[in-house]
């Protein structure tokens, strides 16, 4: 089997600088948007557990506002001058997986941290590509 033909190019340096440095601006634009990503991906979930808190927070006040419609006396009202009122029920669905939550939250923060420290070394690759 023949090994395959090697060709040789010559380049001029200042157009190899060049070169690398939009390499390097190109990896610092798609390490800056997986970063942008994960923080979406946070926002989402913080968003859901603050849900799940106002569900538990509704929930319980409807039960204690119960307990005190309980309590209270019944009002001697004339039956023309009643009304009845109208209560509508609202549910709300809940995942029951706050210990995978809380993981995944962690792990998330633990990528958007390496993802800045690639950043950080990109861009110290590109300072010394433009001052050497």
């Amino acid at each position: 089997m023949k090994s395959p033909k090697v060709v040789y190019v010559s380049v001029e340096k200042r157009d190899y600088l060049e070169q690398k440095a939009n390499i390097l601006k190109t990896q610092m634009q798609i390490v800056n948007l997986q970063k942008k990503i994960k923080d979406i991906n946070l926002t989402r979930l913080n968003k859901v557990k603050q849900r799940g808190l106002l569900t538990n927070l509704f929930s319980n006040l409807s039960s204690k506002l119960d307990k005190l419609e309980q309590g209270l006396p019944e009002p001697k009202v004339p039956k023309q001058f009643q009304e009845k009122p109208v209560i509508k029920e609202i549910k709300v669905e809940e995942k029951k997986d706050k210990k995978h939550k809380k993981f995944r939250i962690t792990e998330d923060q633990q990528e958007i941290n390496r993802l800045d420290e690639e950043l950080q070394e990109i861009q110290e690759k590109l300072r010394a590509l433009n001052s050497g």
